[in-house]
């Protein structure tokens, strides 16, 4: 974000909290992690006054692996490292379930590489 400031709502499914929201200024950027991990994204970003951004699009970085395939090793390298912070939260998760307390790390990083995310709707039924 070069200029102005964007909000960004946590959204619960379709449902979108109005308290829950935030505030991004100058310098900050957003949308990494979908465009990155390849993943759906689980927010909406909205202008709060002008804006002014750098975008870096898909069609724009695969033109530019194909030119500069040394910068497509680094963006993979990058793309891990966001992928084992992801697997790293996940382990912590299974940790603290008693079921998996006595589990080795091991299993619990195989555990952790196994799960999905799942987006769910409001009033969607998880269980039966």
């Amino acid at each position: 974000l070069r200029e102005g400031t964007v909000k960004i709502n946590i959204q619960y499914g379709r449902l979108v909290s109005s308290a829950s929201h935030i505030l991004l200024r100058k310098g900050s950027y957003f949308g990494e992690i979908a465009f990155f991990l390849n993943s759906r994204r689980t927010t909406d970003v909205y202008a709060h006054e002008n804006c002014s951004c750098d975008v870096l699009t898909r069609k724009t970085l695969n033109k530019l692996s194909r030119e500069f395939p040394d910068l497509r090793g680094k963006i993979i390298e990058g793309m891990g490292n966001y992928a084992d912070k992801y697997k790293e939260q996940r382990i912590q998760i299974l940790q603290v379930i008693p079921i998996f307390a006595d589990f080795s790390s091991a299993d619990l990083k195989i555990l952790s590489e196994y799960m999905e995310e799942m987006f769910i709707e409001p009033n969607e039924i998880l269980l039966r």
